[in-house]
């Protein structure tokens, strides 16, 4: 299995706290504050972690933290880095750890720009505003598609990873669960999903549910196997998204009213993905 890389969120903490909960402290190795090197993480997975910004395949390791080097070594393998397709490439890079600045990343991507179109391939660079891109970048501009890369390149201030991104956070179904959902109340606090699925896979630690070797039905039944009692749910954001996950859920509370809530919410959730199990999240 290739080595893969994640990403960590605004918190990397608690994403890291996440990782480890749910695979094993020995399974996971951080890489300077924001990246976690695993051999584990599958696309199915990452769906279902909310401290995990991207995940990534990682094809090169720099001793290195120079952007000088990093872009001298960019260059000298375009083609190995850049799928050769057929219509037009459209890539963007995104720099984590590493001492520079947007408006380097921005030439060296020029400088790939040209070097991608000396190949004949037809190619387009997503404009670069800071040293990385945002998910909203990468979502809507495909880069984590068969006809997109988002070039990532992580250090750790001694070392550098090349990689590219496999997958990035959906910030459209976080927020039409956390935006959308029939009743709100601000007066209580509104816990964002990203962090009720942390919550959640901390709570719950290791289990098969996460395991690649079941299939999806031997997994899905698994899951139901563990229950996410919410004592004080409230309307219901860390039940949903334990719904979502396939666990069975039960949730508590003081105030009625709360009670209600949850249950107009799930019950919203519920018709807006009937299976949860195929839900990717």
């Amino acid at each position: 299995m290739r080595k893969t890389i994640a990403i960590l969120g605004r918190q990397p903490a608690l994403g890291l706290a996440e990782l480890e909960s749910t695979y094993g402290s020995e399974l996971v190795h951080p890489f300077g504050d924001h990246a976690v090197v695993h051999d584990i993480v599958t696309i199915e997975d990452f769906q279902r972690l909310g401290g995990s910004i991207r995940v990534g395949i990682v094809t090169a390791e720099l001793d290195t933290a120079k952007w000088r080097t990093v872009e001298k070594y960019i260059l000298g393998n375009i083609d190995s880095l850049f799928p050769t397709i057929d219509g037009k490439l459209i890539f963007g890079i995104s720099a984590f750890g590493i001492k520079t600045s947007g408006r380097e990343v921005a030439k060296t991507a020029l400088l790939t720009k040209k070097a991608i179109k000396a190949t004949g391939q037809s190619v387009r660079m997503v404009p670069h505003k800071s040293t990385e891109h945002n998910a909203a970048t990468v979502l809507y501009n495909k880069l984590a598609s068969s006809n997109g890369v988002e070039l990532l390149v992580v250090s750790d201030g001694s070392k550098t990873l090349i990689g590219y991104t496999t997958a990035i956070q959906d910030i459209d179904a976080y927020a039409a669960r956390d935006q959308k959902r029939p009743m709100r109340d601000a007066k209580v606090g509104m816990l964002p999903p990203k962090l009720a699925q942390i919550i959640v896979n901390i709570a719950v630690g290791k289990t098969d549910s996460f395991s690649r070797d079941n299939s999806e039905e031997q997994t899905s039944s698994k899951s139901r196997q563990v229950r996410i009692l919410d004592p004080f749910c409230g309307t219901g954001v860390v039940l949903q998204e334990a719904m979502l996950m396939d666990y069975d859920i039960y949730g508590t509370d003081i105030e009625p009213r709360m009670i209600e809530y949850s249950i107009e919410n799930l019950k919203w959730l519920d018709g807006l993905y009937p299976d949860a199990g195929d839900y990717p999240a």
